[in-house]
């Protein structure tokens, strides 16, 4: 797993036989694994009964990082990889589209605490996870379901015009402020931006459309000379 970076945290899978069943976030993912094993006995959702029925039949699933992504916009990247998943046919165990999280309350996280103390994956399965990183490789099920998926109709972009307002705010320059608003820097484009001063796309977007207030630690605006 990489280092985690300052305002960086990690999108993670669960899998269980090549089948990627749910998409999370979380600072520390393997300690995020051991929760949701010990979490589910107590919880009715849809991915606790599949945990449930794993633990039960002597099976855990298993755990793979995704991606390190900017933590102030953690939840469009979880939403992004749900979306991905489900459009490769997965079925997917997240009860919510992404980007919340959960939280079971102080009295129940302590008495699965006291319940569950000293508890560690064990050796097989760190090293069978270990294998499982390295040597990842799509199965042909899955293949042929990204493929089916992305077909003619089944792909969501097919017959999909370009944007005219979409192409016209690519095109406009960007400014790059401090948080004083001071100007430091002047783009022609948001991928230009993006890619210049390694800021996240979406991320200055969403400025742009004045969803957010920064971006890695800068305002962004349009430049009124296009």
């Amino acid at each position: 797993m990489k280092v985690l970076g300052p305002n960086e945290t990690y999108i993670y899978c669960l899998i269980h036989n090549e089948e990627v069943r749910y998409i999370g976030k979380s600072d520390n993912p393997q300690k995020r694994f051991k929760e949701h094993l010990k979490k589910c006995k107590y919880g009715k959702t849809y991915k606790d009964n599949w945990l449930k029925g794993l633990i039960k039949s002597s099976n855990i699933p298993e755990l793979l990082i995704l991606d390190k992504v900017p933590f102030n916009n953690f939840g469009f990247w979880e939403d992004f990889y749900i979306g991905l998943f489900k459009s490769y046919g997965f079925i997917l165990t997240n009860t919510a589209p992404g980007g919340g999280g959960g939280n079971f309350g102080e009295f129940i996280n302590k008495k699965i605490s006291e319940k569950k103390k000293g508890w560690v994956m064990p050796e097989t399965g760190k090293e069978k996870l270990r294998i499982y990183r390295l040597g990842l490789k799509s199965s042909e099920l899955t293949k042929k379901k990204q493929s089916n998926n992305n077909k003619g109709n089944n792909n969501p972009m097919y017959g999909v015009k370009r944007n005219e307002e979409w192409d016209k705010n690519k095109r406009k320059k960007i400014i790059q402020l401090t948080l004083n608003d001071e100007i430091i820097g002047e783009w022609n484009s948001i991928n230009e931006a993006s890619i210049k001063t390694n800021t996240n796309r979406s991320s200055i977007n969403y400025v742009l459309k004045e969803k957010r207030l920064s971006a890695n630690g800068y305002k962004w605006k349009y430049s009124n000379i296009y």
